[in-house]
Order: C-alpha cells, then sequence, then structure tokens
C-alpha cells in the first residue's frame, strides 16, 4: 500500500512540475511550415472558412494573401463608377493575426482597375473605358484608401500591396492603367496586377513603364483555366521569361470542385511555373470559393 502511495504522489508530483516548466506550444510555428510560394486569394463568403483564428491559421500558410470584401460599398462613395461590394466584418482583425502568424508574408489587398468604369467593375458585354470620366480615376484612389486608412487606424496593420484587377484593354485603356499604377506606386505600395489569361492582357499590363522590378504580374488561368487548357499558357511563358517583375499563377479547375492537390493539372503547371521563375503559385476551383465556401491549402509536396 505504501509503495502505490509512493507511486501515486510521484506521478502527481511530475504532472505538478510539467504543468509548471513544460511550453506546450497553442499554434503551430507557421513561418516554419509556411510555403513561400503559395498564394491565397478567396472570393467567397470568408465565414464559410471558419472563425476569424481559423482563417488567420489558414491564409498565414500561404507567403502571399490576396484580401477581399474589406468593405461594404452600396455605391454611393463614388463619382464616376458604381461597384457593389459585401465586407467581412473581422477584416481588421484578420489582417493583424495574419501578419502575427507570419511576419512575412506578403499581404495584398482588392482593387479593380476599372473601379471607375460607368458601366460597373465587371461590365458585360466588355466595354473598355479608355480614360476614367473624371480623368482622374478617384474611385480607385477612393476604394485603395480605404484600405490604406486601416494602416493609420490600427498599428499592427501592414499591407504590402494592392492586387489590382482586370488590367485588360478590353477594359481599360493605357491612361487608365497607368493612372491606377501611378497612384498605387505613390502609396508606397507594390502592385500585383491581374492581366486575366491571354497575352494580350499580359502584353498590356507589362508595357505600363510605372511598373517595377519588385512589382507582380498575376495571369488567372496559368495552364488551366476553369478545368479547361489555356492553349495561351507556352506563349505567356515565353512573355514571362522576358519580363522585368515577378508573376503570379491562379491555376483554376471547374467551378464547385474541391481540388485534388498533386493532381496531374497542379504538378504539370506548378514544374512549368518553377521553370518559369514564377514567385505566388495557387490551385483551386474556378469560383474560388463562391461556390464551394472553401479553400484547399496545397503545396508542391502534398497529397
Amino acid at each position: 500500500m505504501k509503495r502505490i502511495f509512493k507511486i501515486f504522489l510521484f506521478s502527481v508530483l511530475l504532472i505538478i512540475s510539467c504543468v509548471l516548466t513544460c511550453k506546450i506550444p497553442d499554434e503551430p510555428n507557421i513561418p516554419d511550415i509556411a510555403v513561400d510560394d503559395q498564394l491565397f486569394i478567396y472570393q467567397g463568403d470568408y465565414n464559410s472558412l471558419g472563425t476569424v483564428d481559423e482563417i488567420a491559421l489558414l491564409a498565414a500558410l500561404h507567403g502571399y494573401v490576396v484580401f477581399t470584401h474589406g468593405f461594404y460599398l452600396d455605391g454611393s462613395l463614388w463619382e464616376n463608377g458604381s461597384c457593389l461590394d459585401v465586407n467581412y466584418s473581422d477584416m481588421p482583425e484578420l489582417l493583424i493575426k495574419v501578419r502575427e502568424l507570419n511576419p512575412g508574408i506578403r499581404i495584398f489587398v482588392y482593387v479593380p482597375a476599372t473601379a471607375d468604369h460607368p458601366n460597373g467593375c465587371w461590365p458585360q458585354p466588355s466595354i473598355q473605358m479608355a480614360q476614367c470620366p473624371d480623368g482622374n480615376c478617384s474611385d480607385f484612389k477612393t476604394w485603395t484608401n480605404l484600405w490604406l486608412n486601416l494602416e493609420s487606424e490600427y498599428s499592427a496593420i501592414t499591407i504590402d500591396g494592392i492586387f489590382i484587377d482586370l488590367v485588360h484593354p478590353a477594359l481599360i485603356g493605357a491612361a487608365v492603367r497607368d493612372s491606377v499604377f501611378s497612384y498605387v506606386k505613390s502609396c508606397g505600395k507594390l502592385i500585383m496586377a491581374n492581366a486575366l489569361s491571354d497575352t494580350i492582357g499580359l502584353k498590356f499590363a507589362a508595357a505600363s513603364p510605372i511598373l517595377q522590378s519588385e512589382d507582380y504580374l498575376f495571369i488567372e488561368g496559368y495552364y488551366r483555366i476553369a478545368g479547361y487548357v489555356n492553349a495561351q499558357t507556352n506563349a505567356m511563358n515565353r512573355i514571362l521569361r522576358e519580363i522585368g517583375c515577378h508573376w503570379a499563377a491562379l491555376v483554376s479547375e471547374n467551378y464547385n470542385t474541391i481540388v485534388t492537390c498533386n493532381s496531374n493539372n497542379m504538378t504539370a503547371a506548378y514544374t512549368m511555373f518553377k521553370q518559369n521563375n514564377g514567385s505566388a503559385f495557387a490551385y483551386q476551383s474556378a469560383d474560388l470559393g463562391t461556390q464551394t465556401g472553401k479553400w484547399k491549402f496545397c503545396s508542391n509536396d502534398q497529397n
């Protein structure tokens, strides 16, 4: 009986000692397991991904993030355009938490180059806005400032750059392109310009004299676009090898599907991406969460 009591007492003391001295991590060491060339760009309802802590953990696994849905936009702020958007109410907290988890992550925030387009952000059919109606692209600046004002309101928020969507001559002219690019650079931020999925858009975005070596061009539908072969990928690769800045790729499968990491499409696309010196890579369903409500974190060594 005395032996049993001594064993019990020793066990209790050992547990107490561990509680006092052992450090049990509250969360994984994100910088150690993050994949530097992976890109998070989610356009669905952020609440579908879980709590703000869960979303932050997911986003911080990537080397790059593009955050959307920062503000409720009903059109009342605009001088020229008519863009609308919903907002994720915990966006400031999310920006803070992601930076805390992965200090080296590159955070970009969404503003379309067509913010001043009189036919809306995503005009259908495509109509080129050769110049902003007021000659100043004031709506693009207003939207950009909404994001950048968060840095003034919260000392822990740091935004690296602006993801400029829809930089394509079917939608905007060179004057608009250079105006919005210039404003982003005047704010001291990086550019990530979405040139969409063809050589026309890529050449148009890359031709801007405002683009610098630290900036990024983004290809939406690299190698696969909504599950289909992008026949212009090889031609785009030839251009990408000659551009004087970084570039990012989104490889997309069919709408409303959950991708399988290390699929044949991802493996082939990622190999091509690396061979052509890409910087940021995403492999997802073409709806980017608007239909699936999910984001699958993939790295080049995952199944």
